[in-house]
C-alpha cells in the first residue's frame, strides 16, 4: 500500500475539486446551507493557505481557482499570515469575485490592528467587501491573552462590528484550532 506524505496530500486536496466534475448530473459540487445566513456553500471549498506556499505560479493558482468554481466550488478561505494567498487569490478572483463566499482572517486582538488587518485583506483580494472575516484561532492565549478586551468595543470584535455596519464584512466569525485557553 503506497502512502502519502503531507504535501502529496495537501497537493491533492487543493486539486480535489476538479477531481468531482461527475458530483452531480450538472458537474456543479453539491450544496449545503451554511448557517442560518441563506447562502449554500459548495460542499468543499477552497482553503487558501497552501496558495501562499512557495513556489506556487500565478498560472496554477488562476487555474485551479477558475477550474473550481466552473464546477461548482463557491467558497474559498485565506489569511493575512498565510503569505501571499490573499494577493494570489486577489488576481485568480479578478472577474469571479461574485461567485464566491469569500473568507479571511486577523489574528489581531486591538481595534486598530484589526481593522488594518482587513483594510489589507481588502486591498489584497482586490474587492470591497469580505463575506466572512474570522478572528484567527482565539483559542491560543499568546495570541489573545486578554479575551475579554479582545472581544470588547475597544478590541477586534468591536473594529469588526463597526466594519460590518460600513459594508466592509458581511459575516463575522472564529477559529480555533486548540482547546480553549479561557474558562467555558
Amino acid at each position: 500500500m503506497r502512502t502519502l506524505s503531507r504535501r502529496q496530500f495537501t497537493r491533492l486536496a487543493a486539486a480535489s475539486p476538479l477531481l468531482l466534475r461527475g458530483a452531480s448530473l450538472d458537474g456543479a459540487l453539491p450544496t449545503r446551507p451554511l448557517g442560518k445566513m441563506g447562502f449554500k456553500a459548495s460542499i468543499l471549498g477552497l482553503g487558501g493557505q497552501r496558495v501562499g506556499d512557495q513556489p506556487t505560479a500565478q498560472a496554477i493558482v488562476d487555474r485551479i481557482v477558475a477550474e473550481a468554481i466552473e464546477h461548482g466550488l463557491n467558497y474559498v478561505d485565506t489569511a493575512r499570515g498565510y503569505g501571499p494567498s490573499e494577493e494570489r487569490l486577489g488576481r485568480a478572483l479578478k472577474g469571479k469575485r461574485d461567485k464566491v463566499f469569500l473568507v479571511s482572517k486577523t489574528r489581531s486582538a486591538t481595534r486598530e490592528a484589526a481593522l488594518a488587518d482587513l483594510k489589507e485583506s481588502l486591498r489584497n483580494l482586490q474587492t470591497d467587501h469580505l463575506d466572512c472575516l474570522l478572528i484567527h484561532n482565539i483559542s491560543r492565549e499568546d495570541g489573545f491573552p486578554n479575551f475579554e478586551e479582545t472581544l470588547s468595543e475597544k478590541g477586534a470584535l468591536g473594529a469588526l462590528l463597526e466594519a460590518k455596519k460600513q459594508g466592509m464584512i458581511r459575516h463575522i466569525g472564529c477559529s480555533a484550532h486548540t482547546y480553549p485557553a479561557f474558562p467555558i
